[in-house]
């Protein structure tokens, strides 16, 4: 007898058998481009993406292997069926340096990321507001944030890792890295007081948490012909936290317009200090909810981000061999540069960190959040020739292996080894004033690259105009959160480290894994 599970999953595999082999024009790429994970079978399409839900990202490093290291692009599926072509290192600039009105990443990422199902649209000059805030206001007050950031990674960590000297201490690396990150982060996007409410932190973390998830189960998983259906089903958790979340969030952007209005009236003076006050400065024609679903959405990529990363940086680190003492020399780094309590106000000292912002990076290299990078979306209804001579038609995705760049042989030496002092720039380099951020020209590979530098050999910070705008904020807190944690605790190494989850293009850290750490016995 047959079940109901049974049989709506066959309708729905019969659904996705015949709708997934009607043509449609974004599949219709060149017979010259050769693909990667397709074979020459019945129903290759379809089988070809049931092999991707498994193939994690072996498919990927095969054609970048295979072609991109030959200066090649080739074609590949997701398992959602959509084709994407992947261009060789050598073509990134020429496709970072088109117009969007040519080669669109947002019309990408409203696809990718479900973002109409999932979280409300912004406008183009939306969007704009929210990266100048983060490009420029943000960086430029880098300086000014670092105390109140350095005391919300400070206190998380102290509460959850404790101050016994003499017992360890065990604790989930994960958890600690998401309390700690959220709280930090949020300092900087909403301020005081809201940044210490717990019940706004808890609904803006399941609304980060739902969103994630839906943007993968629907943007990368779903046929389209589905997406509708799936999305407007995962989209209920996603609107009941956005609503509590709402709750606090509106009130406070509210308050700060008309505070900002009054200040203008006043003719007094204005000294905004998170991302809320530059935000409502820069987007002034967008209403409170519109404003806080910007910071709602900017609060997805850069808590989201940090946490993988972090997460990652430990794993990477414990796991390293012990009688290198990687751990010790960065502890070494942060007890020289960190003295007093007030060189923890203090930005000239995060630029001593020449170690810890080396290792970071490299973490970054072998473990990118994500496969796949600098995607674009064909606009021009005539379509686009590529620089080998493939002509790809309106709708194609393009972009780049961004795990195949990161770990390329003809870049790195031994690339699959974490080797954290890798960029560490020479002692003497590492006491002079670093290069401002707002100058710095990181569309070139400078010598020594900074934890934050973009580089198209280096693609985890994507790469071009479009590259992470908040990169310089997140290297800043990464640096202090490490530097704090060598200086103050040990931590017994671990003797494998656990494997990386593939969802989606997503590369996601162990959730589960448990680290023993101690308070380190202060020096009286």
């Amino acid at each position: 007898m047959i079940t109901l599970p049974t049989l709506s999953f066959l309708s729905l595999a019969l659904a996705w058998l015949f709708y997934s082999h009607i043509p449609r024009p974004v599949s219709n790429l060149p017979t010259s481009l050769p693909w990667v994970g397709r074979r020459n079978e019945v129903f290759s399409k379809l089988r070809a993406c049931i092999r991707e839900f498994t193939a994690g990202l072996r498919t990927l490093s095969e054609g970048y292997v295979t072609y991109s290291k030959n200066d090649q692009p080739f074609a590949i599926l997701d398992p959602a069926g959509r084709p994407q072509v992947m261009l060789p290192k050598q073509q990134i600039r020429w496709l970072t340096s088109l117009p969007d009105s040519v080669l669109s990443a947002r019309a990408v990422q409203d696809v990718k990321f479900a973002i109409k199902y999932l979280v409300a649209p912004i406008t183009h000059a939306q969007a704009d507001a929210v990266a100048i805030s983060l490009r420029q206001d943000l960086t430029r007050n880098l300086g000014r944030a670092q105390v109140p950031v350095f005391d919300a990674l400070r206190s998380s960590i102290d509460r959850t890792w404790g101050f016994d000297e003499t017992t360890w201490n065990e604790i989930s690396l994960f958890e600690t890295m998401q309390e700690s990150v959220h709280r930090a982060v949020n300092c900087i996007l909403v301020g005081s007081p809201l940044c210490h409410e717990g019940k706004y932190l808890d609904s803006l973390s399941r609304f980060a948490t739902w969103v994630g998830v839906g943007s993968v189960v629907v943007g990368q998983f779903t046929p389209w012909f589905l997406a509708p259906i799936v999305g407007n089903i995962v989209s209920i958790p996603v609107r009941i936290y956005r609503r509590k979340s709402m709750q606090y969030l509106q009130p406070e952007i509210e308050d700060r317009i008309r505070y900002i209005e009054r200040s203008e009236k006043d003719e007094s003076s204005i000294e905004p200090k998170d991302l809320i006050s530059w935000i409502i400065l820069n987007s002034r024609e967008s209403t409170a909810v519109e404003i806080g679903d910007m910071i709602l959405g900017l609060s997805l990529g850069s808590i989201h981000t940090v946490i993988l990363t972090a997460t990652n940086f430990f794993l990477d680190l414990l796991s390293s061999p012990p009688d290198a003492s990687y751990y010790e020399s960065l502890h070494t780094e942060a007890a020289s540069t960190f003295q007093t309590q007030e060189d923890w106000g203090r930005l000239a000292s995060l630029s001593k960190l020449s170690l810890t912002d080396s290792a970071v990076r490299e973490s970054l290299r072998i473990n990118p959040a994500v496969g796949r990078g600098a995607m674009r979306q064909v606009m021009h209804k005539d379509g686009i020739t590529l620089p080998g001579g493939h002509h790809l038609p309106q709708d194609a995705w393009v972009g780049v292996s961004v795990l195949g760049i990161n770990r390329d042989d003809r870049f790195y030496a031994d690339p699959d080894q974490f080797k954290p002092f890798r960029f560490a720039r020479s002692p003497a380099k590492s006491d002079t004033k670093p290069l401002s951020p707002a100058t710095q020209n990181v569309e070139g590979p400078p010598n020594d690259p900074y934890l934050a530098t973009a580089e198209d050999k280096f693609m985890s910070f994507g790469y071009g105009r479009h590259s992470c705008p908040g990169r310089w904020f997140a290297a800043h807190l990464l640096k202090l959160l490490v530097a704090y944690i060598t200086l103050n605790y040990e931590i017994q190494p671990i003797a494998t480290r656990p494997e990386n989850i593939i969802f989606g293009d997503s590369i996601v850290p162990s959730r589960s894994l448990k680290i023993k750490v101690r308070r380190r016995k202060q020096v009286k």
